[in-house]
């Protein structure tokens, strides 16, 4: 039984938006020892109007099983992160996700849930299919103000401590960005169509401000930091 390495940052933002204005769950399907019939009892009484997902390409099918057991419990089902921005139109062509969102997600997510009775979405950064037609908004703008942003909401988390990444010196670890965006145009690599090529960062302040959150709130004693450029 090997203990995921980190947990999912990115969902861990648009949850601490979120919270704010709506009941969420945070659910970590390795970290939290999930089976399908766990994730359909958690569909089942918790009730979400929308389950959310983020994939690379690696895990996609993982995400597109979860996103159809949503499916058959009549929830809407939302796709982010690396594999629906990169690859859009393949995702929008399986029938279990009803939007993508390409690239950040924080602005455009908190829209799509605001709106989710609509039948109609012109939100930047979203797909969705109206009537079995794809339907492709313009992409979102990058967030330039990244101090605007909360602080992950890794309270959220079943159990923040149960990640081990294998170079840790000292538990418990967690991750942490100081910036987005890599000017670089490195073939293999696709931060440049996630994150943009304009290199943005917070204020030391803020990072300082998080560091000092996470080791009051979760005693961590050593921080990864996840930036492509550093």
């Amino acid at each position: 039984n090997i203990s995921p390495i980190y947990p999912p940052l990115g969902l861990l933002y648009i949850a601490a938006i979120l919270e704010k204005e709506h009941d969420i769950k945070v659910v970590d399907y390795d970290a939290d020892g999930m089976n399908d019939q766990k994730l359909k009892q958690i569909f089942k009484t918790f009730n979400p109007d929308l389950v959310g997902l983020t994939a690379s390409t690696a895990n996609i099918n993982s995400a597109k099983q979860i996103a159809s057991l949503a499916k058959q419990e009549g929830i809407k089902t939302l796709l982010g992160g690396l594999h629906s921005t990169m690859m859009p139109e393949e995702c929008m062509n399986y029938n279990c996700f009803d939007f993508i969102v390409k690239g950040e997600g924080e602005i455009t997510i908190p829209l799509i849930v605001d709106n989710l009775d609509n039948k109609e979405f012109n939100i930047d950064g979203m797909w969705y299919k109206k009537n079995g037609e794809i339907i492709r908004n313009k992409d979102r703008p990058y967030i330039q103000d990244l101090d605007s942003l909360p602080f992950p909401a890794r309270h959220l988390l079943k159990n923040p401590t149960a990640y081990k990444p294998p170079d840790a010196m000292r538990e418990p670890v967690t991750p942490m960005m100081t910036s987005r965006g890599c000017p670089t145009r490195c073939t293999y690599c696709c931060t440049k169509h996630i994150l943009g090529q304009e290199f943005r960062f917070r204020s030391p302040k803020n990072i300082v401000d998080e560091i000092e959150h996470v080791i009051r709130e979760f005693g961590i004693q050593e921080i990864h930091l996840m930036d492509d450029v550093f």
